[in-house]
């Protein structure tokens, strides 16, 4: 399955954890990133990829 094809299955998560950057997350703009989210969640950054005034209201955004 290639990594689009997965990006697309991921939708109405709990949570995301974003510990590795891969081509498909970097290339994707965060707004299309952090919609696979439900609202009110927690998104983990570990490798500080996401630019924080891009997390939308309502979603906290941690990271190293």
């Amino acid at each position: 399955m290639t990594s689009s094809r997965y990006l697309a299955i991921l939708t109405d998560l709990d949570g995301s954890v974003v510990a590795v950057p891969h081509d498909a997350h970097r290339t994707m703009p965060v707004g299309e990133l952090l919609t696979r989210v439900k609202k009110s969640v927690v998104v983990v950054d570990v490798k500080s990829m996401i630019d924080p005034p891009g997390v939308p209201q309502g979603q906290s955004h941690w990271s190293l």
